[in-house]
Formats: structure tokens, C-alpha cells, sequence
């Protein structure tokens, strides 16, 4: 998109329009840093563990609100990552996650071009950014509560997640540049992750699906509980990037076609095409599973570790699932898929 006075042959009239443009950008951007630090600072406050009455027999509220001392309802979760069947903050997580992708089609967020930067920013545009580092604010507020609440530890780390990547985003949005898109997907992802794994949970096919998934190794090791994650996922250590990265590429290439495929229909109604597709994929989904697992095992970063085994995870099931397969059970893929762009973003992020 260009801005008032770029084009071609106009020259003249873009160098006197000059001064308009970064008065009103100056207006635009300065609101934004206002909603920006507003939406930070109760971040901040909900992360220092402000505490208020809990609703009596909400778990959410119970956990979330039972004062700085309490730890979170995930801290006794040291066995392997698995397949959610079922968690008490999914109903309020489903509201929230649409609440804010309400917001997002509403400004047009998912058709931006990513690429221009804040000094090319039409007001339409920057208005678009600050409305949606408003909503992210919200969202990082209620996860917080969220990620006490859970009673299972790769829940947490993954809302811990939501709450850094919106952060950082925010950060980011007054001086943004086209290489900050990253953040912005690895916030998507981390959302649509949540989004989908409860969507599985909610749905029966994680139930149904979670007892054929043959269970994996312990953590390598484990954060403590009590320390919350404000840092964004590959800030510390992003040795596995190197290899991931491509791993990924290829993978994501090689079950394209079946991805793409319409699969709205149980496997009782399948054509001989998506019959194939599936015999196909089956082997390259099961290798990604086994090379993504292993190589996050000797990552050293016990959040990249649990998600990316956790995604492999929730690839066997869905591999479990396809003889039998129904239209619920695609969110046991799109939760592997959000997790794998998850971690693909958060390394093109740190590059």
C-alpha cells in the first residue's frame, strides 16, 4: 500500500507533503505508546501477582486469585507432555482467543502487508496496530490469570507464552520493522495453539484419541513453577534454530498437498484421492513427530522442549485418529501445526 504523495512523477508534491505525514504519524504513533504503556502497566501489575477475591467455586478465579503466596495449580505436573483431555480454563480461553480474532478481522489484521514499517504507516494503518496491541494487552492480562489456573504445566508455559509474545509485540509496535512479523505470527500461533487444543479437549476427540498415543520420556528438565516466563520462547538459548528451521521447511513441504485437502468429511466418506494423501503423509507426519521431539530434547530450553513435544504428540494422535477419522478430530493437527509455527517463528524472531 502506498502512502499520500508516492507516486511515480510526483516528487514535488511528496517532499512538500513531508512534514503533514510525520506530524499526523508523530499523533498516531504517540496515542499508540499511550494505549501501549496503559495495557503494559496492568500487565505488569497482574505479573507482580496482584491478588482479589476469588468467585466461589470457579476454579479459574480460585487459582488465579489465591494471593502472591499460592502456587500455580500446574506446579505439581513434572511428567511428560501429553495430550490435553480436558482443562478448566479452556471455556474462558475459547472467549478470549474470540474475542481478540474478532478484533483482528474486524481492522483486516490477518490481510496486512507485515512487511512496511511504522514510518510508512498510513493513520488507517497505525490505528489498526494500536487496536490490536489494545486487545493483545487484555489477552495478556486474563492469561495470566489463566496460566496459574491450569493444572497442567505445558498449558501454562504456553500462555506464559501468549503473555511475552504479546508483550514484546506491543514493544515493538511504535518502531516497527518489517523483521518484527515474527513476533507478531509466534503471538498468532501461541493463540491458535490454546485455541485448538481446547478445541480438541472441548470437542471429545482428545479424550477419544489421547489412550492410542503411546506416552513419551519425562521433560529433560523442568522450570521451576514459581518462576514466571517473561522471556520470549528462543530468548536465552535458540541452539535447535540451526536445525529446526529447515527440518520444519521440508516437512511442512512434503504434506502440503494433504493439509490442503478438504477434510470435512469422516474417513467412512473419503475419496480414493484423500485415502492416498493419507497413506502418504502418515510416514513423513510420524518422522516429524520422532526427528522434532528429539532434537527439542537436546535444546537445553525446557519450554521449547515441552512444546515442540507436544506437538509431536498431538501429531500421533491425529495419526491415531485418520483410520477412524471425524471432522473434530482436525483439531488435534491444527493444535501440531500451531506449535511447530510456533516454534518456527519464535527462532525467525531471534535471528
Amino acid at each position: 500500500m502506498s502512502l499520500p504523495g508516492d507516486a511515480a512523477g510526483d516528487d514535488d508534491a511528496a517532499e512538500g507533503a513531508l512534514p503533514d505525514r510525520q506530524r499526523w504519524l508523530t499523533c498516531v504513533l504517540g496515542a499508540t505508546s499511550v494505549i501501549l504503556a496503559a495495557a503494559l502497566v496492568v500487565v505488569a501489575s497482574i505479573l507482580a501477582g496482584r491478588s482479589g477475591d476469588a468467585a466461589a467455586g470457579d476454579p479459574v478465579q480460585e487459582a488465579s486469585s489465591a494471593g502472591t503466596g499460592a502456587r500455580p495449580a500446574s506446579a505439581g505436573d513434572v511428567g511428560p507432555a501429553s495430550i490435553v483431555v480436558e482443562d478448566p480454563t479452556c471455556p474462558e480461553w475459547t472467549r478470549i482467543s474470540a474475542a481478540l480474532t474478532e478484533v483482528q478481522h474486524r481492522v483486516m489484521w490477518f490481510d496486512r502487508d507485515g512487511a512496511i514499517p511504522a514510518v510508512e504507516w498510513t493513520p488507517e494503518q497505525a490505528k489498526m496496530y494500536s487496536t490490536v496491541a489494545t486487545a493483545l494487552g487484555s489477552v495478556a492480562v486474563q492469561a495470566r490469570s489463566l496460566s496459574r489456573a491450569t493444572p497442567h504445566r505445558v498449558v501454562r508455559e504456553a500462555y506464559e507464552q501468549v503473555i511475552a509474545y504479546a508483550q514484546e509485540q506491543i514493544n515493538r509496535i511504535p518502531h516497527y520493522q518489517a523483521a518484527d512479523i515474527s513476533v507478531a505470527r509466534a503471538t498468532d500461533s501461541l493463540v491458535g495453539a490454546l485455541t485448538s487444543m481446547c478445541a480438541a479437549a472441548m470437542s471429545g476427540s482428545a479424550q477419544a484419541r489421547a489412550p492410542l498415543t503411546p506416552a513419551v520420556s519425562p521433560p529433560t528438565s523442568i522450570k521451576d513453577a514459581d518462576e514466571i516466563s517473561r522471556r520470549i520462547l528462543m530468548a536465552d538459548n535458540s541452539s535447535i534454530c540451526a536445525e529446526w528451521v529447515p527440518m520444519s521447511a521440508n516437512y511442512q513441504s512434503g504434506v502440503a498437498a494433504f493439509n490442503a485437502a478438504d477434510w470435512q468429511s469422516p474417513a467412512a466418506e473419503w475419496t480414493y484421492d484423500q485415502h492416498y494423501l493419507t497413506e502418504t503423509a502418515v510416514p513423513l507426519i510420524n518422522q516429524f513427530a520422532d526427528e522434532s521431539e528429539q532434537l527439542s530434547r537436546r535444546s537445553n530450553n525446557p519450554a521449547a522442549e515441552d512444546l515442540a513435544v507436544l506437538s509431536a504428540q498431538y501429531l500421533r494422535a491425529y495419526v491415531q485418529a485418520l483410520p477412524t477419522y471425524v471432522p473434530a478430530d482436525r483439531a488435534l493437527a491444527d493444535t501440531a501445526a500451531y506449535l511447530t509455527k510456533a516454534v518456527d517463528n519464535a527462532c525467525a524472531a531471534v535471528v
